[in-house]
């Protein structure tokens, strides 16, 4: 009961137009650092390090709250197996917001669960 009032609660804070969290980077910024992460990743020199960083640190942390949830709640929304990289994680989400531009918009964090939900579905 008390993980579905937090979970209820915390979209509610992300999507909440007035909110603070309102002024939190969007997909474009989300699909600028992550292309150039996967260009560092494909081996280009020619990249912004800082932007290509700020996709990769954001990604591990994701992916570190989601383990967190995963042994705290039940049920889960994305199940990501343990054997799947924060490179992989990146080329879903790139792909997962290039293929959705109508949603650029919305909140960064909400993009990186709405594809990684969509890519590693949870089949309990």
């Amino acid at each position: 009961m008390i993980r579905s009032f937090i979970a209820v609660s915390f979209l509610l804070l992300v999507l909440s137009p007035g909110s603070a969290v309102a002024d939190r980077p969007t997909g474009v910024q989300l699909l600028q650092e992550c292309r150039q992460a996967q260009q560092l990743l494909n081996g280009s020199e020619t990249v912004d390090v800082y932007d290509a960083t700020s996709c990769i640190q954001y990604l591990a942390g994701f992916r570190d709250a989601m383990d967190i949830w995963e042994v705290s709640a039940s049920p889960r929304a994305v199940c990501v197996p343990s054997e799947v990289t924060v490179e992989q994680l990146i080329r879903v989400t790139v792909k997962y917001v290039e293929d959705h531009p109508e949603d650029l918009h919305l909140d960064h964090a909400l993009l990186v669960f709405t594809a990684l939900a969509q890519a590693f579905q949870c089949f309990d």
